[in-house]
């Protein structure tokens, strides 16, 4: 102790609190000494102190609810142990309310009170820690006497999640029977490409196809064994114009009526080719010498075209060339020709007609009645007898002025 005039101070970082220190005062002159014994009593007067000032700890995302990450301890420099200190510890900031504080009486237990997610953030929490000093309420104190300190969560990823595509399909196209994409690389548009979908990981990534050439069951992990993801990849494969057309018959049959005017329906040739798209269109052509007969070369379909050709008098059938030809390719590929016949149907469009334009016959007056005393032929223009257009059916006496009534 330092006696300085009518005051003394006293500095307690060399004196137990308490403790009893003996002291005696003179006074100068008079000769007189005291004795004195003087007990310190500490003074609430340092707030709490954490040691260190920042922690740092490192917490898996994959750790479970109401896990213990960290105890916080903290201390005052006021050397009173006569007493316990009671403090209250609490999270003040930054813990987005994913973590709490059980507080004892000097320390705080930090526990993950929600889920952790690293990927989807925050993979850091930068937390206030405040410690108040509770001995406030038995001293004349305001408010409590409060130290603060920082605390560090780093969120360590864990793997919970799948890989991920960059898209969600991809496509893949070559020419048929190209053998120049045999045991090569073949590159997807875009670039088949995947991901570790967790950030903080970033695992290998393998690719497989599941069996054979299914690449429809194509999938890729992060793990031989663990999570898997699968998308689409649509292999085009372009067809290559190596198919002519065919005609769906080598021989056609049909007929149609003499009579049939222009543009009437004869019939509807058809044709195929394996290929695809423009290396499978094609036209009908038609080679027929007479003109009598055209096509429609879109369609196919037969018609009359030119009804004057068409007498069953002067011709019983036409034989004509029917074939297809692709229309957008360069090769030009064309079906091998098929026969169309178009038989001719009779039709009754001719009368008889007799050979001469009149008969003189010269009879007996007395012949009597039945007497043969002539004949008279006719003739049918009409090439289909059997139907009986050609047939003459009866002869008939149209008028007779000499009374000459049976024939």
């Amino acid at each position: 102790f330092n006696l300085e005039n009518f005051t003394s101070c006293v500095d307690d970082s060399t004196v137990t609190p308490l403790s009893p220190q003996s002291i005696q005062i003179g006074c100068s002159g008079g000769g007189v000494t005291a004795t004195f014994l003087v007990r310190l009593v500490d003074v609430n007067e340092f707030p709490p102190t954490f040691e260190p000032n920042v922690f740092r700890v490192n917490v898996s995302e994959a750790i479970a609810l109401g896990t213990s990450i960290i105890q916080l301890n903290s201390y005052v420099k006021d050397k009173d142990f006569s007493n316990v200190r009671t403090f209250n510890i609490l999270i003040v900031s930054g813990s987005n309310n994913d973590f709490g504080m059980n507080s004892g009486i000097t320390s705080g237990i930090v526990t993950v009170q929600r889920a952790l997610d690293y990927d989807a953030g925050p993979a850091q929490y930068v937390m206030n820690i405040s410690a108040a000093d509770l001995a406030y309420e038995s001293t004349s104190l305001p408010v409590p006497l409060t130290g603060y300190a920082t605390l560090i969560v780093d969120v360590q990823d864990a793997d919970d999640l799948s890989p991920v595509f960059s898209e969600s399909s991809y496509s893949l196209y070559f020419m048929e029977n190209d053998t120049s994409y045999l045991n090569r690389s073949l590159e997807t548009s875009p670039v088949l490409l995947a991901r570790d979908g967790d950030i903080g990981i970033n695992q290998t990534i393998n690719y497989a196809i599941e069996s054979g050439s299914k690449l429809d069951n194509a999938y890729q992990t992060d793990k031989p064994t663990s999570r898997i993801s699968v998308t689409l990849c649509l292999v085009t494969v372009g067809d290559k114009n190596d198919n002519a057309p065919v005609m769906s018959s080598a021989v056609y049959n049909v007929s149609v009526a003499e009579n049939s005017l222009i543009n009437t329906y004869v019939t509807a040739v058809k044709a195929s080719d394996a290929d695809l798209g423009e290396n499978a269109t094609f036209i009908f052509l038609l080679n027929d010498t007479t003109g009598a007969f055209q096509i429609d070369a879109n369609s196919g379909l037969v018609t009359v075209a030119n009804p004057a050709l068409l007498d069953r008098e002067a011709r019983s059938s036409f034989t004509i060339l029917v074939w297809a030809r692709e229309s957008l390719t360069p090769e030009k590929f064309a079906s091998p020709a098929s026969q169309l016949t178009v038989n001719l149907i009779d039709v009754n469009d001719n009368a008889p007609a007799f050979n001469a334009s009149s008969y003189a016959f010269v009879v007996s007056e007395d012949a009597p009645v039945g007497t043969p005393i002539g004949a008279v032929f006719a003739t049918d223009g009409d090439a289909d007898v059997a139907s009986g257009n050609g047939r003459i059916g009866r002869y008939d006496i149209v008028w007779s002025g000499s009374g000459v009534s049976a024939l």
